[in-house]
């Protein structure tokens, strides 16, 4: 493969790159992609599954392949890696790291100039993603448009808000383990537990589909019918305090992801 015969190139091998990856490899005319050693096992296996896809000697090289680079390391990783690549000023820089503002990219990746952030949720896979994209390059867009809708943003800030807010995922199923050993711990078979709260979220994915745009406050009255049993856990666990502390752990994450710009 010649210098620039990529489209895209990957640095870093981790859930993100392997779940962009996967939905790129799948459009009409996928597109050549070259991705770091980094992750050696991830990078092997997507070499292996998709003919369009080959593993770089080094990160330098994967810089070297392709037009459009998308860093994908972890945030404490991102500087160390950029102070040791360097770029062209023909190439298009997107990072999917936290943290890292679009002037700080810029000026590592000099003299690239044109650079972006992105937000993609391993839903890309599939060719579902939502993915908030600032600013918004063509390149960076077009990247995200094949994986599903772009969310194509000006402000920095309303970007870092939609990073913080990707930060509750872990949480929302923390929140259903807690009900699936609750029901395990009343003597369900853990099978049984686990398959019926995975039912319960089904449900109510279907149920959100079904009107994207209601706003989630009506459709969750839906399910609190006065005097009920949804009514009865949501006025509990509401006067715990607990969706304030969202709010603040939000808050908490939303200063750290602005990076240099807080």
């Amino acid at each position: 493969m010649s210098a620039r015969a990529a489209a895209y190139g990957f640095v870093g091998t981790g859930a993100i790159t392997r779940a962009m990856v996967e939905g790129l490899s799948v459009v009409d005319a996928a597109p050549q992609i070259v991705v770091s050693p980094r992750g050696a096992d991830v990078s092997a296996s997507l070499a292996a599954r998709f003919g369009n896809v080959r593993v770089a000697a080094d990160n330098q090289a994967v810089v070297d392949a392709a037009s459009c680079v998308v860093l994908a390391t972890r945030p404490g990783d991102a500087r160390a890696v950029l102070a040791g690549l360097s770029f062209g000023a023909d190439q298009v820089v997107v990072s999917v790291v936290a943290g890292l503002s679009v002037d700080d990219l810029r000026t590592a990746v000099a003299p690239a100039v044109e650079v972006a952030r992105a937000i993609p949720l391993p839903s890309v896979a599939t060719r579902q993603g939502l993915v908030p994209v600032v600013p918004p390059v063509p390149a960076a867009l077009e990247l995200f448009r094949q994986l599903g809708a772009v969310v194509a943003l000006d402000d920095e800030v309303a970007f870092d808000s939609f990073s913080a807010a990707s930060a509750f995922a872990a949480t929302q199923l923390d929140l259903l383990a807690t009900v699936e050993a609750w029901l395990v711990g009343r003597g369900v078979p853990a099978p049984d537990a686990s398959a019926y709260v995975r039912e319960l979220i089904r449900g109510l994915s279907d149920a959100l589909a079904a009107e994207p745009d209601r706003e989630l406050a009506l459709v969750a009255g839906d399910h609190a019918t006065p005097g009920g049993l949804n009514e009865q856990v949501r006025t509990f666990v509401r006067a715990q305090g607990v969706h304030e502390l969202v709010g603040t752990a939000l808050d908490d994450v939303a200063r750290r992801v602005a990076g240099s710009r807080g």
